[in-house]
């Protein structure tokens, strides 16, 4: 396999989903995506998603809030659940829209049936590189888990296999 291919290819995808996001950093949309898909997500559980520190994450967080994007909900004990206002569910909807108009205009000019290839192939390429549960939370940080949970996540499969199930959205609510 050419490496200079696959790392162009690489460049490419980094490249359109880079433009996709827009006015907001792919670490900022991964937050916004995270809590989106896991409402009352805890601050705490959001490093290891980002792969980011905690104080990282907690200037992220201050951000979005200033600019009312991100709410924080009733204490719960020493944990705070984090949720969107109107303004961060149009930006992750905007958002997770422009990266995926993004990624078929990549796979436009393969025919139908080799799409469904690529799929395959990059199915088992992900099952393959997947380490940990915490690992497939980091891949995923800007997937939209509505459109992947109805085509079956190779992630997800992979989790299952690893450490015997998996429960995404609920996994980081105390």
């Amino acid at each position: 396999m050419d490496s200079n291919r696959i790392g162009a290819f690489v460049s490419l995808v980094e490249d359109r989903a880079s433009a996709a996001l827009g006015n907001v950093s792919a670490h900022e949309a991964a937050v916004l995506s995270a809590i989106r898909f896991r409402p009352g997500v805890i601050a705490h559980a959001l490093h290891g998603i980002l792969g980011l520190s905690q104080p990282a994450v907690a200037r992220l967080l201050r951000g979005l809030e200033n600019r009312g994007l991100v709410r924080r909900g009733p204490a719960r004990g020493r944990t705070v659940p984090l949720g969107l206002t109107e303004a961060g569910e149009a930006t992750v909807e905007r958002v997770l829209e422009a990266r995926r108009a993004a990624m078929e205009q990549i796979v436009a000019p393969l025919a139908p049936e080799e799409q469904a290839q690529l799929a395959d192939l990059m199915d088992k390429m992900l099952a393959g590189a997947l380490r940990s549960r915490a690992h497939g939370r980091h891949l995923c940080r800007l997937c939209d888990y509505d459109r992947c949970s109805a085509a079956g996540c190779p992630v997800e499969a992979r989790v299952d296999e690893i450490d015997g199930g998996v429960d995404w959205r609920n996994e980081f609510r105390k």
